[in-house]
């Protein structure tokens, strides 16, 4: 309860307002990362969106809802052997992009309007097709179109769309070809990324842009953040809160990274997307039905997202000569197979990305994650979400396995017999395990030999099933 108060002490609060005990938020607050990211527009005076704006109407936001997809899913090199691996993603990609596309000014805003970009659009798509993609290390190109919603008439040009897959039952989110007769909502990033993966212009029946005017009445000149911080009307809280999060991760201050993570993606992704599930009875049926939220803003979570994506198709488009290959991509990253004399190619690649940094903080846009204390990265990819990372011995044996992703083994998956919650890393006590298996059995099999593992529970065997090889796998064996 104090290290409870002590935090909440430190939101929205000036040194002053601290020492006489002022303005703290309340405790309810800190309950959910939504309540809190939600404080911050109100703070600063921002009339929630929806109660400010009539344009764009009803049938607006339902289109602009039709847009939304998730993020680019795919695991191109699953069931392969190790390969040389590369792990890329964008350094805080929500609010990265949010910055770029101007959310925070549109928040600000009077009233929105509506402007044709249309042939402007047109005429972006015919230069990407055509392989010309500098436009897009300007950030004047990412303001200029900011938060335009396209219809168009699909011509089996790569979309995002929806996929069944049997390991997830609510589908997953890929970009696969698609025709269909009559137009559908898109967002413009992934209209040009239709036309840089097709190397076509889609047939785009109209491009219509929210053109923020005016300021609202009410806003405050400026507000006090976090611990001290007071940002001016103007400044965008989603880089301000980055910058203290890259701060607290330099000065090893996990737990505050961690929850202004969650905060900052909530603040410009999460409460815009927002819709509360409901029920309402119709006779004997109950219909599930959904709410908006108090900061639900479409145009700001779509285009979020859909600029994640359009980031990947142009990695993947300038990496393609290289031979450098994506094995597997996840909403703002790319595992990619590429060998350590590939890697000053993609040093020069990813570097035409720092231009469009958003934070000013010197740091690169992607962030690269190719060796463990000096040893190349080996990957194995099994599924949509599911990869490892290791390191080899000079033997060419498992010496440690640096990352085994969870999403939908762990906790989705049912836990082994005995073998439910987390270790001292907060990892599933039996995926690490699974992901040394996997990796000891690829390397078995490329020696034309294979791996004989006990069944589960294996912690009910005398000695682990393999060996202890080195310390992540020693901790986790131990508690095997």
């Amino acid at each position: 309860a104090l290290v409870l108060d002590e935090e909440a002490s430190k939101w929205f609060t000036t040194s002053g307002d601290r020492a006489r005990g002022y303005n703290r938020v309340d405790l309810g607050r800190l309950v959910s990362p939504a309540g809190l990211a939600a404080e911050i527009p109100r703070k600063a005076g921002v009339t929630p969106p929806l109660l400010k704006f009539s344009t764009p109407d009803d049938a607006a936001l339902s289109r602009w809802m039709g847009a939304h997809r998730g993020g680019w899913l795919s695991a191109e090199l699953a069931g392969e052997r190790l390969f040389p691996a590369v792990d890329i993603d964008v350094h805080s990609a929500y609010p990265a992009f949010a910055a770029l596309l101007g959310w925070w000014r549109l928040k600000l805003a009077a009233q929105l309007r509506r402007q044709d970009k249309t042939e402007e659009l047109r005429a972006l798509c015919a230069e990407v097709a055509a392989g010309d993609v500098s436009a897009f290390f300007d950030r004047r190109t990412w303001r200029h179109f900011d938060f335009t919603i396209c219809e168009v008439v699909c011509d089996g040009e790569p979309w995002p769309v929806e996929a069944p897959d049997e390991s997830y039952p609510q589908g997953h989110s890929g970009v696969r070809p698609v025709r269909c007769p009559v137009p559908f909502p898109f967002t413009w990033p992934d209209v040009v990324n239709a036309a840089l993966l097709s190397g076509r212009v889609p047939h785009i029946v109209s491009a219509t842009r929210l053109v923020p005017v005016g300021r609202q009445p009410g806003l405050r000149d400026r507000y006090p953040l976090y611990d001290g911080l007071v940002l001016g009307i103007d400044d965008d809280p989603a880089v301000a809160l980055v910058r203290l999060r890259d701060k607290a991760k330099d000065r090893g201050d996990v737990r505050l990274a961690a929850q202004l993570r969650v905060v900052v993606n909530t603040l410009c992704y999460g409460n815009p997307v927002r819709l509360d599930l409901g029920y309402r009875q119709e006779g004997r049926r109950r219909v599930v039905t959904e709410t908006a939220a108090e900061w639900t803003s479409p145009p700001i979570a779509v285009t979020v997202t859909a600029a994640s994506r359009l980031a990947l198709g142009l990695a993947e488009k300038l990496l393609d000569p290289s031979g450098i290959i994506v094995a597997s991509r996840d909403t703002d990253g790319l595992l990619l197979r590429c060998t350590p004399d590939q890697w000053s190619t993609l040093d020069r690649v990813l570097a035409r990305f720092d231009a469009l940094d958003p934070f000013g903080t010197g740091q690169p846009f992607w962030k690269v994650q190719r060796e463990q204390e000096g040893r190349p990265l080996h990957g194995l990819v099994i599924g949509v979400k599911r990869y490892v990372l290791a390191t080899l011995d000079d033997t060419g044996d498992l010496l440690e396995v640096v990352e085994a992703t969870e999403h939908a083994l762990g906790g989705s998956v049912v836990d082994p017999p005995r073998m439910a919650g987390h270790d001292a890393e907060g990892h599933r006590r039996w995926t690490r395990a699974v992901a040394v298996v996997a990796v000891r059995r690829e390397i078995a099999r490329s020696r034309g030999t294979s791996l004989v593992v006990p069944l589960w529970p294996w912690e009910d065997a005398a000695e682990p099933p393999f060996p202890s090889i080195g310390r992540v796998q020693a901790a986790t064996l131990e508690t095997l």
